[in-house]
């Protein structure tokens, strides 16, 4: 009896034995299939990471804006001189890059009309004589304090308009030109700094950007010059 008993205890040892076995087999075999999604998260993440590129946001160029950016370039060894290229730029930008390039002590107050916009393509040229001609362009001037400049609203400045005149037989080039070399704004040495008309043959238009008094010469100057040639006609 005492032996069946111990064989009986000794079968249900080994089944336990068994069982528990076959549990931890199962266990085992369960453990990997359930960290695999993980890896291969882990591995599809690191993936992903690298195959992102940075973008910097700052170095992204937008050529509308860069376009208005004024450029202002001198010799390092003669700062007296300057070329300066900008389109639609606004006074206030270009005055920062007055200060910028030539180191000059320039002042201007907080005014909203420093928004106003002015394009230029100037080419060794005095950078004070520049800088006078463009501010007075839009109603500005500059004042010299010792080695100090303000920069002030002309009050009294005579407005500035825009007329744009379509030719019918003149040349668009030929009026441009006259007009600015009798109008436009010149430096000491007699060279222009900034030009009063443009011309666009395509259209054969020219446009003027002046005084009222500047715009009516021009006007009567197209009026006694844009008429059609008359034609003589010879009978053999």
């Amino acid at each position: 009896m005492t032996r069946c008993k111990i064989a009986v205890a000794i079968a249900m040892t080994a089944t336990a034995l068994l069982a528990q076995q076959e549990t931890n087999e199962v266990a085992a075999a369960e453990a990997p299939a359930e960290a695999a999604p993980a890896a291969v998260g882990s591995e599809s993440a690191t993936i992903g990471e690298e195959d992102v590129d940075e973008i910097d946001l700052e170095e992204i160029d937008d050529t509308a804006e860069a376009a208005k950016h004024p450029q202002i370039r001198t010799d390092n060894e003669d700062v007296e001189f300057v070329d300066i290229s900008c389109d639609e730029a606004t006074l206030a930008d270009v005055l920062r890059q007055f200060r910028k390039t030539t180191r000059a002590n320039i002042i201007s107050d907080d005014s909203t009309n420093l928004q106003r916009r002015v394009s230029a393509e100037l080419k060794h040229v005095q950078w004070l004589d520049a800088l006078q001609s463009l501010l007075n362009a839009r109603g500005f001037r500059l004042e010299r304090r010792g080695n100090i400049y303000f920069v002030n609203e002309d009050k009294q400045a005579i407005p500035i308009v825009t007329r744009t005149f379509q030719l019918n037989h003149a040349s668009a080039e030929e009026l441009a030109t006259l007009f600015n070399e009798n109008y436009a704004v010149k430096g000491k040495d007699g060279k222009t700094v900034q030009k009063i008309a443009n011309a666009f043959p395509g259209a054969n238009v020219v446009v003027v950007t002046a005084t009222e008094k500047v715009i009516s010469d021009c006007e009567a100057i197209i009026r006694s010059v844009d008429k059609a040639i008359d034609q003589i006609y010879i009978e053999a």
